[in-house]
């Protein structure tokens, strides 16, 4: 059993509880955001190489980026057919 504690203390863990909590929500929203802007800028004929140097990733991330957005768009059409 934790040892009881302090209100300075309760009140730390839960500040560092929420700042947790919004630091996997800001985490969650930037890669959204990056794999978005993979999708758009890859579809618009840009070249991983290139997109990978806008964002400061790999090349290899971004193209990993893209195949996971062509695998959610086979996914849907196929649950479309056998449907």
């Amino acid at each position: 059993m934790p040892p009881a504690l302090t209100t300075v203390q309760k009140r730390k863990l839960n500040n560092a509880i929420k700042a947790r909590k919004q630091a996997e929500e800001a985490n969650r929203r930037a890669s959204e955001a990056t794999r978005d802007v993979v999708i758009a800028l890859t579809n618009a004929g840009m070249s991983y190489t290139d997109i990978g140097r806008l964002l400061g990733i790999s090349k290899m991330r971004v193209c990993q980026l893209y195949n996971s957005y062509l695998g959610d768009d086979i996914q849907k059409t196929e649950a479309l057919l056998n449907s």
